[in-house]
């Protein structure tokens, strides 16, 4: 492994445990959106739904009483509950992901933003002079061929 790392101008391990804590922190942020729930109730109790931002809708009571209700009005009223508990949801979500994320939105905070980047830089780098060598090294070849 030293020696791939030597070549490389990295290390090709840490590049992918870096890679898997960023994946990580994506999936951790999406599940945070995805799974946040809220519920909404009618003034008087008699319609309640419950809302999950990654299903929609989950669940939905409706206390036969409300059946009384004229149709137009259930339907508004429904509407309006699932609505507001989309609402909850959907700001539940994006509170919870802005507490895994940086100020600015990004996975990483300014601290491993700077890390990568000169680990990037570091290889980019190492990168650029073994091609240097290579290219160096193919035009002795090519001078020592065309000599003959």
């Amino acid at each position: 492994m030293d020696d791939l790392k030597r070549i490389l101008g990295f290390d090709p391990q840490r590049l992918a445990a870096d890679a898997d804590r960023l994946f990580a922190g994506v999936r951790e942020v999406y599940e945070a959106d995805a799974g946040a729930v809220a519920s909404a109730a009618s003034e008087d109790g008699r319609l309640r739904v419950e809302y999950a931002a990654g299903e929609g809708v989950r669940a939905l009571d409706i206390d036969p009483r409300a059946m009384r209700m004229p149709a137009a009005d259930l339907a508004a009223t429904l509407l309006a509950l699932i609505r507001r508990a989309r609402a909850e949801a959907e700001e539940s979500g994006r509170a919870r992901a802005a507490e895994l994320l940086a100020a600015d939105g990004s996975v990483f905070g300014e601290r491993e933003r700077a890390q990568i980047g000169d680990r990037l830089r570091n290889a980019t780098g190492a990168l650029q002079a073994d091609l240097r060598s290579a290219d160096q090294l193919l035009a002795t070849l090519r001078a020592s061929l065309d000599r003959r």
